[in-house]
């Protein structure tokens, strides 16, 4: 599948979204020992975004560079 830069801006400000509701939720809940599970998937699911995004991250740059290096077509 071909994301254009606009699919993968949109996609990297829905993560930060729902990370930022994540980091939010665990702030409320991680002292309490009632939702360490919840504590502990919210975290997790927090690593795996900032992956994503920083992969995202990684090939828009790398696309951006392929582009500028591209020879202009005649």
């Amino acid at each position: 599948m071909n994301l254009s830069f606009k699919d993968l801006t949109f996609i990297l400000e829905a993560i930060d979204n729902l990370l930022d509701l994540y980091n939010n939720r665990l702030e409320k809940i991680e002292d309490q020992e009632e939702h360490e599970d919840e504590v502990s998937d919210l975290s997790n699911d927090c690593m795996f975004l900032e992956t994503l995004k920083s992969e995202i991250q990684q090939n828009i740059e790398a696309g951006e560079n392929m582009d500028s290096n591209t020879p202009s077509k005649p």
